[in-house]
């Protein structure tokens, strides 16, 4: 299989979109931005799925390794580095680092999509919903 250079291309618009808008202050583009930007790099994530390749236990443990192992080293790193810095814990070591969220809800959005087909697939489901070919 080749490579869709159309996702690379999404890809770098997203980037440049995440970029423009965290470097702006409120205005109109920064909100047009902020309604796509993180949908496209979603959307892009499960279009990148490959669901024949693994069965829903490996595919959930690689996914942490991927994106939950970052999260939690940064949330851990985070807590550490305000109590060295302020002297003191002030905040609750479960609030989550605000530029870190997307780790953690990719990892949960991929899991839920990766579960959902695997079981659709699995027991035929796909014809509940008015039949016809279940492809992604």
């Amino acid at each position: 299989m080749s490579r869709d250079t159309s996702l690379d291309i999404a890809k770098g618009i997203g980037i440049i979109a995440v970029v423009i808008g965290h470097c702006l202050g409120p205005c109109a583009i920064k909100t047009y931005i902020s309604t796509f930007h993180m949908p496209l790099f979603f959307i892009i994530a499960g279009m990148c799925i490959n669901v024949s390749k693994y069965d829903i236990v490996t595919y959930i443990s690689k996914r942490a390794k991927s994106l939950l192992l970052p999260f939690l080293f940064y949330t851990v790193l985070n807590y550490i580095v305000q109590i060295a810095c302020l002297g003191t814990e002030r905040t609750s070591f479960y609030e989550l680092p605000i530029a870190m969220w997307f780790l953690l809800i990719l990892w949960l959005s991929q899991v839920v999509y990766f579960t959902l087909y695997k079981l659709i697939v699995k027991y035929k489901l796909h014809n509940v919903w008015g039949g016809g070919n279940f492809a992604i």
